[in-house]
């Protein structure tokens, strides 16, 4: 399955539970307390723990209890691997004295702010899908390479410092922009069915490879540059973009590999394909279709054609 068929795999598990989360309402939530019993049924790898001095188990998965409320695993600070996705939790407090957690699965839960999360120094891979937050409601996690956070309730993106994060997730949610995300080393951005109106904070990415930004609303493509400079991989599929004038700027992206136009105003004329390939030369995919030798030469005998 290629980037393109992924997307929209992707793309139309999103819009079924945006969908389904608009037609149900809310529920009440009942509480249930995690116990030591669960964490025995759920606890694995014995490991050297952080100070190396003695051994622990390292690894917790809990799923589908629906527990809510976790204060019984203060009692398991050398916890590495914590997997509780498909619970009801609503609390992730008693999380924080994990001093040498390195992920955490919270997916499909109730969560409204993660801040407790704060500052968390090894913490690597943090997977919050599928939750209510509104807002991120972290600002610094040091050692963070991988970030989900698809479809839950977000209106705003700001990321203030997370200078190792290379792996961004936000699908499904109500952003209007691009959020301003602090992560120079960034490489994967995936922002598909958002509410997206304009590109921001997007050029200060020199390592950026992917953008997703399919199901927006974006019309131009300000917000891109030459510093973009890495920039391989770019999904528009199903925005507002009309005019070939936008994707001209798009010539200013040195690394421009792979580009996803389809369901924008701009595909509706015959000579579409042709009048891309001539604005960018350098493209070798071109939605679904890999842009062959003939349509390139075509279209640079377009481009010198006398009027």
């Amino acid at each position: 399955m290629d980037e393109e068929q992924q997307d929209q795999v992707q793309q139309e598990e999103v819009e079924e539970v945006v969908q389904k989360e608009e037609e149900e309402p809310e529920k009440p939530i009942e509480v249930v307390q995690l116990t030591p019993e669960m964490i025995v049924g759920g606890i694995s790898m014995l490991s050297r723990t952080g100070t190396g001095l003695e051994h622990a188990y390292t690894r917790l998965e809990i799923h589908g209890k629906p527990i809510t409320h976790l204060e019984c695993i203060e009692k398991y600070p050398h916890l590495r691997f914590i997997d509780f996705a498909d619970n009801s939790i609503v609390d992730v407090s008693p999380l924080a004295p994990i001093e040498f957690l390195l992920a955490l699965n919270i997916s499909s839960n109730q969560l409204k702010t993660i801040a407790p999360l704060e500052k968390k120094k090894y913490l690597q891979h943090l997977n919050c899908a599928k939750n209510l937050l509104p807002s991120p409601t972290i600002s610094q996690l040091p050692a963070l390479s991988w970030l989900n956070l698809n479809e839950n309730k977000l209106t705003e993106f700001a990321l203030d410092d997370f200078p190792e994060l290379l792996h961004l997730e936000a699908r499904g949610n109500k952003l209007k922009d691009t959020g301003n995300v602090q992560a120079p080393k960034l490489q994967r951005l995936y922002l598909a069915g958002n509410q997206i109106e304009k590109l921001t904070n997007i050029e200060n990415k020199p390592n950026l490879q992917v953008l997703h930004l399919r199901g927006n609303v974006i019309v131009n493509l300000d917000g891109l540059s030459e510093k973009n400079q890495n920039l391989t991989y770019l999904n528009l599929r199903g925005n507002k973009i009309e005019s070939m004038q936008e994707i001209e700027k798009l010539a200013k992206l040195p690394s421009l590999r792979m580009l996803v136009l389809s369901e924008n105003p701009v595909t509706g004329t015959e000579s579409y394909r042709l009048d891309v390939i001539a604005r960018l030369p350098k493209l070798e995919r071109l939605d679904k279709d890999v842009v062959t030798p003939e349509e390139r030469e075509e279209a640079l005998a377009a481009v010198k054609k006398p009027e």
